[in-house]
């Protein structure tokens, strides 16, 4: 079930959810049934035109996924008072301002904002799930599918976080290679 913005307040003050930076209770930024989260100032950028040669085979032994994209991009910083312009058809990497950390029994999705949707904006490829039990800051696929390109702010609202809650804690709280990333 969906977490309402009653059920969202509530696992902040119980500490079963926490942001830091800390998101308060009373905060705006907390909807009927999400929390919007904030864009980091530091990106990753992958080559402008296709580079020839190189084949990625994500599944390679011994080679991670967090390996390969620092591997293929450079990194990029939204530096304070300035924009990142986000051109048509470009795909960048970026992650939300917060760490965050899930109960067991919490899990979550992230989601685009509608009205950077409606500009051609997406915050994620085809990969929304937050597992239950999550730290960590949480990266984002940021493709700009418009015609026009998409200004970028350092600690803008970027996506929001629809939280649930699973029926039972899982065995296996997520652990993952992605865990605990910042």
């Amino acid at each position: 079930m969906i977490f309402s913005d009653l059920e969202i307040r509530a696992a902040i003050e119980q500490g079963r959810l926490k942001f830091e930076p800390e998101i308060p209770k009373d905060s705006d930024r907390i909807g009927s049934s999400s929390v919007d989260l904030l864009l980091d100032s530091e990106l990753l950028e992958y080559p402008q035109t296709p580079a020839a040669g190189i084949k990625v085979n994500p599944m390679q032994a011994g080679r991670s996924i967090r390996q390969l994209i620092q591997q293929l991009s450079s990194p990029v910083t939204i530096e304070e008072g300035r924009t990142y312009a986000l051109e048509p058809g470009r795909l960048i990497i970026g992650k939300t301002l917060e760490f965050m950390r899930f109960a067991p029994d919490i899990a979550g999705r992230i989601e685009g904002r509608s009205s950077l949707a409606r500009m051609g904006l997406a915050v994620h490829v085809t990969a929304p799930t937050v597992l239950a039990g999550w730290a960590g800051q949480l990266y984002l696929e940021i493709y700009n599918v418009g015609p026009f390109a998409i200004e970028l702010e350092k600690s803008m609202p970027i996506a929001q976080l629809v939280l649930e809650r699973t029926g039972v804690p899982p065995n296996n709280p997520y652990s993952g290679q992605f865990h605990g990333q910042t």
